[in-house]
């Protein structure tokens, strides 16, 4: 009598190219926890550098493999090459440009593997910021993501640039919006005297963070205010020196990096968002979830999708940073007292649409 044989499991194999408290990471990880829950699938995850806060929120059912510790990029290259030859996936999830790229270089070594590229930002912006660079950059998009079996965008701005850049088949391109988990109960803050404006993420240039406190006097805003960002990097001394220089000192407050940052959620009434790019951005999401006002420019990727998709008056998108202010000037924002969070986002309905993903690949 001849026994069935249990189904082979899928094998997935994500990469990230470290373990930053970035969005595009957190929401690798987030996917990749929610799948290893899938009897169909096993999972593990490589990073060309293993450091990073995030390392510690990976489930410790999970493998991790640093595929490549040498600051010499064609040693972490080959590492991981041999890494993708011993682990025989069927599937590989790669996220973030250039870990992307490398993803499909390699990807042609093992024409079996089912390969699938998340790109986490507008192309544009790479264009814009090595423009002597731009050709080069938009030849590796056009060549190496043909590779890619799917192509995810987290909003339709970013879907766009991709279609006119690759050209290839639109059948290969897939929505996918960032999964966010909304907290089952929260309580308004009862303090509305002063009002909590919030802004987490890296502190970079691209967060704009500079250029919004740079246009704020103590008298721009007309009633009891403060402002805490949380999150550290490399424009934290910068930013500190034009808090005191504006004489900010005591309305705005870097609270650094926390790797449970719903604590400023719950005491916060509205998020600032003033960055110059975005993909996605998840803080928006992770704000909205939590009852508060967004508001933001019109930069920040797919903002403005956002705000299509949530309740009216619950995102303000403003074009430039004097126009944001004079949003942050109209009212003493108060949030609600219920999530915000358009379903489309929400963690169980994302994952069932990267699942769909999965299977037709």
């Amino acid at each position: 009598m001849q026994i069935e044989q249990p189904d082979k499991k899928n094998k997935v194999l994500f990469l990230l190219p470290g373990f930053e408290a970035g969005g595009a990471e957190m929401v690798t990880i987030r996917l990749m926890e929610s799948l290893s829950k899938d009897s169909r699938y096993s999972v593990c995850i490589a990073s060309l550098n293993g450091d990073g806060p995030l390392a510690e929120t990976i489930p410790q059912n999970i493998p991790i493999h640093k595929a490549g510790m040498s600051r010499e990029r064609i040693v972490s290259f080959f590492a991981l090459v041999l890494l993708w030859g011993k682990e025989k996936p069927n599937i590989v999830f790669s996220t973030l440009t250039m870990m992307n790229f490398v993803a499909c270089a390699i990807a042609y070594i093992f024409p079996n593997t089912k390969l699938i590229v998340r790109e986490a930002t507008l192309p544009s912006y790479f264009f814009q910021t090595y423009p002597y660079l731009s050709w080069i950059i938009r030849l590796l998009y056009k060549v190496l993501y043909r590779r890619a079996q799917i192509i995810i965008a987290p909003s339709t701005p970013v879907l766009k640039e991709l279609q006119n850049i690759i050209g290839v088949d639109n059948k290969r391109f897939a929505l996918l919006y960032n999964p966010v988990s909304s907290p089952q109960i929260f309580t308004p803050p009862s303090n509305t005297e002063i009002i909590t404006f919030l802004s987490v993420g890296r502190l970079n240039f691209q967060k704009g963070l500079d250029a919004l406190i740079q246009k704020i006097t103590p008298e721009t805003i007309p009633y009891n205010w403060e402002w805490l960002i949380v999150g550290d990097g490399p424009q934290e001394q910068e930013l500190q020196k034009l808090i005191n220089k504006s004489g900010l000192s005591d309305k705005i407050y870097l609270k650094g990096y926390d790797k449970y940052p719903q604590k400023y959620y719950k005491i916060s009434h509205a998020l600032l968002l003033p960055s110059r790019w975005e993909g996605m951005p998840n803080v928006a999401l992770e704000a909205l979830s939590y009852g508060l006002h967004v508001l933001s420019l019109s930069s920040a990727g797919g903002i403005t999708e956002i705000a299509k998709l949530s309740p009216d008056n619950s995102v303000s998108v403003s074009n430039d940073i004097d126009s944001m202010i004079e949003v942050i000037r109209e009212q003493k924002w108060q949030r609600h007292s219920k999530s915000l969070l358009p379903s489309v986002f929400q963690e169980d309905n994302v994952f069932k649409s990267f699942v769909k993903i999965l299977e037709g690949v």
